[in-house]
């Protein structure tokens, strides 16, 4: 690890406040250190995608993701974020179903009918798990009391979010060419969802089954998010996933974001326009049999969605290639600094404030990569000094870039000697100038004094010595 040391005195608060601002950048993770971003074959087809790690707020890869894109069905992700908000602690309230709130339903559906009561939850896990677009359209309706109205909620909770470059018309994601985002901003509005424990709780639901109404016989509602269930596909399933989100359209290709949990760390997978192709697994043709005869057998293909494989490549990725390091240990000795009135020492050392874990790659090598310097905010410490007393600030940086800074502290306490502490007033008081001035005036009277004294003895000498003189007089 390469090392400097700067040494500076503190003026008082403007050190300090220097001082605040870089240990702020501590909580800012805002540097991708070891990220490949040129690794595009991690989501190969996509038109644009990244992973993210919720915890440590950090994007980890990324290819586009700026890129203006049609949200398809991360839609209903927004869809189910406002409705759960609207119904908190109502989520077995009924609704019924309305001509007007299921009007102009289409693509996939749970088929809900004109008259028919269901429950929230009913219509969350119908939008969440299954992807149901008339439910999500009840829901809407019920919300903000017309599709509409509910758009305007959607576009005003993606502003509150700081999605700037996102545009709802529908809440189902079915194909508007006026309809637009880009994955930073699904990154955003996942993050959000990511946070709500009825939405997670929801989106891991392998197969919800929804109780009969007064229309319907009980309906199972597997869930189309691959990675999470098996019910509809085993191929693409994902035991660290749990959510959230998985559709298509033509236009907007394959898309899907996709949650993981590991050693205690949060990620986000979001794939948008990813490819659908069939490839054969088998060839048509002719086979032997055990028993010599010939038979003839079908050409076999399957289907492959790489929305799935492309998440779970990301997530890998994520979990493999990072992790938190500590590069700071709370107990190192990182120097010494003078200490004066000290009774039994004159240097104290100093210790970093705390411990310093970062989330980093794990080729970054610390010690020839991580730089360390430190500044002491005075030349020296005066005792008393107690230990955790502020002396300096420690900043690391990865190229070029601060990436943490702590505060310096004692190690130890240091007692005051008296008799040091005494003699040190005395020569600070003579260095006041009113002080000054009253030992000149009193060592200028002591002069004078002695002056005055040797004269008057002068002239008693003389007068004696005139007088006797004059007694001796005949």
């Amino acid at each position: 690890m390469k090392i400097s040391r700067t040494k500076f005195k503190s003026g008082g608060i403007t050190v300090r406040a220097a001082a605040l601002f870089l240990a702020l950048l501590f909580m800012l993770p805002c540097f991708c250190f070891g990220a490949a971003a040129d690794e595009q074959s991690l989501a190969e087809t996509a038109r644009a995608a990244a992973v993210y790690c919720t915890t440590a707020d950090r994007v980890l890869w990324s290819k586009n993701i700026d890129a203006t894109v049609y949200p398809a069905s991360t839609v209903k992700i927004m869809t189910a974020i406002l409705a759960i908000e609207h119904f908190e602690g109502r989520y077995d309230e009924n609704i019924t179903v309305t001509a007007e709130s299921i009007k102009g339903a289409a693509g996939n559906r749970i088929s809900l009918r004109i008259g028919e009561i269901v429950t929230v939850n009913d219509l969350l896990c119908a939008v969440i798990i299954g992807g149901a677009n008339d439910a999500a359209l009840v829901l809407a309706c019920e919300v903000a009391g017309s599709v509409g109205a509910f758009v305007d909620m959607m576009n005003e909770k993606a502003a509150a979010l700081g999605m700037k470059n996102t545009f709802y018309t529908n809440p189902t994601g079915l194909h508007d060419a006026k309809m637009f985002t880009t994955v930073s901003d699904i990154i955003k509005l996942a993050s959000y969802a990511q946070n709500m424990n009825r939405f997670m709780d929801t989106a891991s639901i392998a197969r919800y089954v929804m109780s009969a109404t007064n229309l319907s016989k009980l309906r199972y509602i597997a869930n189309k998010n691959y990675l999470v269930s098996t019910y509809v596909e085993y191929k693409y399933y994902y035991p660290l996933a749990n959510g959230m989100n998985s559709g298509s359209t033509n236009e907007a290709g394959q898309c899907i974001v996709a949650t993981a949990s590991k050693n205690g760390l949060n990620y986000i997978a979001v794939v948008m326009g990813a490819d659908k192709y069939t490839k054969v697994v088998q060839a048509a043709g002719e086979i032997t049999n055990p028993d010599g005869t010939i038979s003839r057998v079908d050409e076999k293909t399957e289907t492959v969605v790489c929305s799935y494989p492309e998440a779970k490549r990301l997530l890998e990725y994520a979990m493999k290639s990072f992790s938190y390091r500590k590069v700071l240990d709370a107990s190192e000795m990182i120097c010494e600094i003078p200490v004066s009135l000290g009774s039994s020492v004159d240097h104290v050392t100093l210790l970093p404030e705390k411990t310093v874990e970062l989330y980093l790659s794990n080729d970054i090598d610390l010690d020839a990569e991580l730089e360390r310097s430190w500044e002491l905010y005075v030349d020296s410490l005066t005792a008393p000094v107690k230990s955790g007393d502020v002396a300096g600030l420690l900043t690391l940086r990865y190229g070029g870039e601060v990436v943490a800074s702590v505060e310096l502290v004692a190690k130890n306490n240091v007692e005051r000697s008296g008799f040091l502490y005494i003699m040190d007033n005395i020569k600070n008081e003579m260095k006041k100038p009113a002080l000054r001035l009253l030992t000149a005036a009193f060592i200028i009277g002591i002069i004078l004094y002695v002056i005055g004294m040797a004269v008057w003895r002068s002239r008693k000498k003389a007068e004696a010595r005139r007088e006797f003189y004059k007694n001796r007089r005949p």
